[in-house]
């Protein structure tokens, strides 16, 4: 490899994060990791949560949603919930032997993380072309209601996997085929992030059909981004801006994108709403009455609408193949203290380096990985962020004076080895304002039959942890994280808190200590190396697979959530959880849990407490009977129970259930009921916009159908009813999916006997 190749490589680099076009359109598909507190979708064709973009408001899949299930109402307005990610995925650029001069002989695949913005790419078919993808439930017990075994130990179960697991595997426009496998868990302290093993091959193929080979080449100069857009979050953008935009956030620099050193980690989190003023960090909820009361009981998420710092981190990468610089190129210097090669001498002062400035090789003549780390504000504008200005893909780091000791936890770590940093990919340039961020390595030498591979980690926390020196801030040098707790939150001139955690605690999602992105992080290495790691992390001394023998508490129940016909909701579950064995179980269930929540992701309250052995109904599993206190006849609440062993380890909440609160259904079809009748708006059921437009029909058997018809005989919805249930609720959408419009409305319930009764019911709006 000579100097020309390495200039090269910086323009090659600049092109695989930025370059964008037309793509032909085919059908991509999906799986969602949606066991834990993080929710992801992952695609067939390399993509992250979805294509590239920063102008979407909606999304009906999760995109790194922490936490899960956050679709919420707010003042009658609908929010999509806390997403944290505007697409990602990985980007991949090659050369093939004897072809290497200028870009005519590159070949790129952009995964992921490509778009403009106004547009999201379409890939496949361009420069990914599936092969398949596949989702594995690996739980401990057998959840699938429909299942002659529900509720008991799953004979499938491996303990030595992941919860969940999903591999995709496509091939590329470059001739290397991709497999991920990422996983995900359920337990409170390893919930917030999801593993994702690649193993990148050299097959020739490109076009998904590995029974060809179109390229037989060997593959010089590959490089491999790893890159996410993340913004936090969904919810907080949109509550403040009323969009989910780029001119409404990132380009206004509400986000900033530190790297911990120590962990190997970038992200992102939220320090601007419209100014600089720090009272606003986290975008507060800007009513002072409804901050006050969210903070306290926990509705909506809390007081803080962006506290989330999502990011990723790297666990290993491939040295093995790295390409060799040469020796003999009369750039190649050494001198007393270390081996440099001058491929690019740094112009001017800036972005962390000098004048002159070379880039440093390790002693097996490879340049030092990562070859970028890179926070920036677009994917595009080559020229202006890649080209002319080269800070981003100068893999040269001025790391001095980093011998704190950090304190994660109740733990503290040295940090004593910052030498080992010069030389490696720094974090420079505008790390504020971040919509898109990459790791990114090589080059490498990849023959035909040869494969790469990496781990790396999304991984989601509430907050920083004070006090640890970041790359990046306000200050675009080393600085102190913020303390969240001691920033006053000022609403309308009003200081309604100086001391945010002490004054609220945190949020009911954040379900263990293992709280800011720092600690998720730490556990995150824990996970995949099967032990603690050894601070600050080098992933080119890790295995190449995860361990991924990490604490294991006992499983949550499966259970089943019904109505009964005194109006009672009885919860029942089976014993074998009682039986369940893991090498690192925490300890066996002493107790459970039972839990009810206004809305799926909480807060959650605490209902009832059912010691092992106790509460056994005639079958011999337990049961209990529960009548919250103001839940009435067709409006919605969730239920849970969580297991917990003697020394207070609980399991996640993986058997979350909804259910309307109704009577059984009669034996024998009579009268039935329409409420409210009349039905004005003011007069419907609780609950927000999701039931304002809802009505009842009761005294229902367990199977009748109901037609609805308008004054003057047309047919507006016919509704089959086939449960258990007293009743059947309808939201008055006509079968033409339009509103119910003022006026006298009949129906008529028939049933499979030939039974039959009608009635009239009247809409004013």
């Amino acid at each position: 490899m000579n100097i020309f190749n390495i200039k090269r490589l910086i323009l090659s680099w600049a092109v695989l994060s930025v370059l964008c076009g037309m793509a032909i359109a085919q059908i991509e598909e999906y799986e969602i990791h949606d066991r834990g507190m993080l929710w992801e979708t992952m695609f067939n064709d390399g993509l992250i949560s979805r294509n590239w973009n920063d102008r979407d408001t909606e999304t009906n899949v999760p995109l790194m949603e922490w936490p899960a299930r956050s679709r919420t109402y707010i003042n009658g307005i609908l929010y999509y919930g806390m997403h944290n990610n505007t697409g990602g995925g990985i980007n991949i650029g090659v050369s093939l032997k004897g072809k290497q001069i200028g870009r005519p002989g590159r070949k790129y695949a952009f995964c992921g993380a490509v778009g403009s913005g106004e547009v999201a790419e379409v890939i496949t078919g361009q420069w990914a072309f599936p092969i398949g993808i596949k989702k594995v439930n690996n739980f401990p017990l057998v959840e699938d209601q429909t299942d002659p075994k529900w509720g008991e130990l799953n004979p499938a179960y491996n303990p030595k996997e992941a919860e969940q697991i999903i591999t995709a595997k496509f091939s590329t426009s470059t001739g290397i085929t991709v497999t991920r496998t990422s996983r995900v868990w359920s337990y409170p302290d390893y919930d917030d992030m999801i593993v994702m093993e690649y193993e990148l091959e050299n097959t020739g193929d490109l076009d998904g059909n590995l029974a060809t080979t179109e390229q037989t080449d060997e593959l010089r100069d590959v490089l491999v981004a790893f890159e996410w857009g993340p913004g936090p979050s969904n919810l907080g953008f949109t509550r403040y801006y009323g969009f989910w935009k780029y001119d409404g956030g990132y380009r206004k620099g509400d986000n900033w994108g530190p790297y911990d050193y120590n962990l190997w980690l970038l992200y992102s989190y939220n320090e601007r709403t419209f100014t600089n003023d720090p009272t606003l960090w986290g975008k507060p909820e800007p009513d002072p009455a409804n901050f006050l009361k969210w903070a306290k009981s926990g509705e909506n998420f809390g007081g803080l609408y962006s506290p989330q710092a999502p990011g990723h981190v790297i666990l290993y990468y491939d040295s093995e193949h790295l390409a060799h610089l040469d020796p003999n190129d009369p750039n190649f210097v050494t001198n007393e203290s270390e081996t440099v090669f001058g491929m690019y001498k740094a112009e001017a002062d800036g972005y962390g380096y000098k004048k002159g400035d070379y880039i440093r090789i390790d002693k097996n003549g490879h340049l030092k990985q990562p070859w970028v780390v890179k926070s920036q504000d677009n994917t595009q504008q080559v020229d202006r962020k890649m080209g002319t200005n080269r800070a981003y893909t100068v893999p040269y780091s001025d790391i001095d004076n980093v011998n704190d000791v950090i304190k994660i936890g109740d733990k503290e770590f040295p940090c004593n080895d910052p030498d080992r940093w010069l030389g490696r990919g720094a974090l420079l340039g505008d790390y504020y304002k971040p919509s898109t961020q990459a790791t990114s390595f090589g080059p490498y030498t990849l023959k035909k039959g040869e494969k790469l591979e990496f781990s790396i980690a999304e991984c989601v926390g509430f907050l920083e942890t004070p006090g640890r020196r970041i790359r990046g801030g306000p200050k675009r040098d080393y600085d102190n994280t913020i303390d969240w707790d001691n920033r006053p939150i000022k609403l309308s001139g009003q200081t309604v808190t100086s001391h945010y955690l002490t004054d609220f605690g945190y949020p009911d999602y954040v379900n263990s200590k293992v709280r800011t992105v720092h600690d998720v992080a730490l556990k995150v290495h824990r996970a995949y190396l099967g032990k603690e790691p050894t601070i600050p992390v080098w992933p080119e001394s890790n295995p190449k697979d995860g361990s991924y023998s990490i604490p294991v508490p006992p499983p949550a129940p499966p259970i089943k959530v019904s109505n009964t016909a005194t109006g009672d909701v009885k919860i029942v579950w089976k014993r074998a959880v009682e039986n369940f064995t893991h090498t690192n179980l925490t300890g066996k269930v002493a107790k459970f849990i039972v839990y009810t929540a206004v809305h799926p992701a909480g807060p959650w309250k605490q209902e009832s407490s059912v010691n092992v052995g106790q509460s056994l109904n005639a079958e011999g599993n337990y049961e209990v009977m529960l009548d919250p206190p103001g839940f009435k006849v067709g409006e919605k609440l969730y239920f849970s129970v969580v297991s917990e062993d003697a020394q207070g380890n609980r399991s996640g909440r993986t058997n979350h259930t909804e259910l309307t609160k109704n009577i059984g259904s009669v034996a024998k079809l009579s009268k039935v009921h329409v409420v409210p009748n009349p039905f004005k708006v003011v007069s419907g059921f609780t609950g927000g916009d999701a039931v304002k437009n809802q009505i009842g029909f009761y005294g229902l058997p367990s199977k009748c159908t109901i037609r609805v018809f308008s004054f003057a005989g047309q047919l507006i919805q016919t509704i089959e009813h086939d449960a258990d249930l007293y009743s059947e609720a309808w939201f008055q959408v006509t079968r033409n999916n339009q509103l119910l419009a003022s006026g006298v409305y009949y129906y008529v319930v028939t049933t499979p006997e030939g039974e039959k009764t009608s009635g009239k019911f009247l809409i004013i709006r």
